[in-house]
């Protein structure tokens, strides 16, 4: 095996000095100045629309969800450490449409939607100048949501056509 590795090419790898990059102060400050007025800015509107569903929000007695359900803006989301459903109230006041906001909203609580949304807020902060950066963050939205309504017609065995 050794007279076989010998007549193998030798292959040189470039040593990489780190010491050679020199990035501006300037570019660094304007770099981290808009992080973290991104990263404020999103807390700052998730803080907000948490607040409007705490205080407008009405407990459903509701024992067939995995998670408590009030009356709110359709959605899932962590309030205090709690994870509950949202559904709005024209939706709770239609048996079939209520159980199909149920499902949906559970399908995102059960794959862990809302720690891949705090992860796109930190990755569009971290990299706030780039559009791509933004178009990712937009399909990646996009996709949970087609993969959440897959995962509901599955659960509720609707035929696809």
């Amino acid at each position: 095996i050794g007279k076989i590795l010998a007549m193998l090419p030798q292959v040189s790898f470039a040593r990489f000095d780190a010491s050679a990059i020199r990035i501006p102060v300037w570019f660094m400050t304007v770099w981290t100045v808009g992080s973290v007025l991104v990263l404020v800015w999103q807390w700052f509107v998730n803080f907000r629309f948490e607040k409007k569903l705490y205080e407008e929000r009405e407990k459903l007695p509701q024992d067939t969800a995995a998670y408590p359900v009030y009356i709110a803006s359709s959605c899932a989301f962590k309030i205090h450490g709690e994870k509950a459903i949202y559904v709005g109230r024209k939706a709770a006041n239609d048996l079939e449409v209520f159980q199909t906001v149920i499902k949906h909203e559970t399908s995102h609580l059960d794959s862990g939607d809302l720690f891949f949304g705090k992860v796109r807020m930190l990755l569009t902060a971290v990299f706030f100048f780039s559009p791509i950066a933004w178009l990712a963050a937009v399909l990646s939205k996009r996709d949970c949501e087609m993969a959440c309504d897959e995962r509901t017609i599955n659960r509720m065995g609707i035929a696809k056509e």
